[in-house]
């Protein structure tokens, strides 16, 4: 695949920077809504473990289906965050281009970060130092978000496990409870009952 920049990009200078703050706009707006779908997954997913520990004591099918849910919502998670990540690199891509459309190679933001991580020395912009290390895809919120698929899927394994295996997270409630049993009464002083006085010595007869 070329490298080079779109040349049905317009040349009018106008032009190109509408195109530019639109397209900025709307790779800013994606990254925010990635956040956001990522607060949700993580809120659905956590009530998801919630509802399998507060129901460990319920019906078997329903103790299975649970986790079930779960791993299927994960599952599907990734392939959405996946794409949603291919849509902010095709972004970016297209913001490089027409930074070089608008001669702005060694001025824009994404056309520099990009130039930066392609080579190995450090780089001095305004005083500050940056390196490929620092500015790396690799390291990037993407590995932190798809970080969080298998930890989840590990859990709703775990608990899937648990259901069938029969183990339970919660105490079982208390049908009924034992009476408590009297302690034996004390023969000592001759008397049957527990609450009786204690005998005392019989009186000496006078001499």
């Amino acid at each position: 695949m070329s490298a080079e920049p779109d040349s049905s990009l317009p040349t009018n200078p106008t032009l190109l920077a509408a195109l530019y703050q639109v397209t900025a706009r709307w790779y800013a707006n994606d990254a925010q809504l990635v956040w956001r779908r990522l607060a949700l997954f993580v809120s659905l997913n956590t009530g998801l473990i919630a509802a399998q520990v507060f129901a460990s004591h319920l019906h078997l099918a329903l103790r299975i289906a649970l986790p079930l849910l779960g791993i299927i919502f994960t599952f599907c998670w990734f392939l959405l965050l996946r794409r949603m990540w291919h849509y902010q690199d095709f972004q970016a891509a297209v913001l490089r281009d027409q930074e070089h459309a608008m001669g702005l190679d060694h001025l824009g933001a994404y056309s520099r970060a990009c130039a930066i991580r392609n080579q190995p020395e450090e780089v001095n912009i305004s005083g500050l130092r940056f390196s490929a290390a620092q500015l790396s895809s690799n390291f990037r919120n993407r590995h932190f978000t798809l970080s969080l698929i298998p930890v989840f899927i590990c859990f709703h394994i775990a608990f899937l496990a648990a259901a069938i295996a029969g183990v339970s997270f919660q105490e079982k409630p208390v049908s009924a409870v034992s009476p408590l049993t009297p302690a034996p009464a004390s023969s000592v002083g001759g008397s049957s009952y527990p609450g009786a006085s204690p005998a005392t010595n019989p009186s000496t007869p006078s001499r």
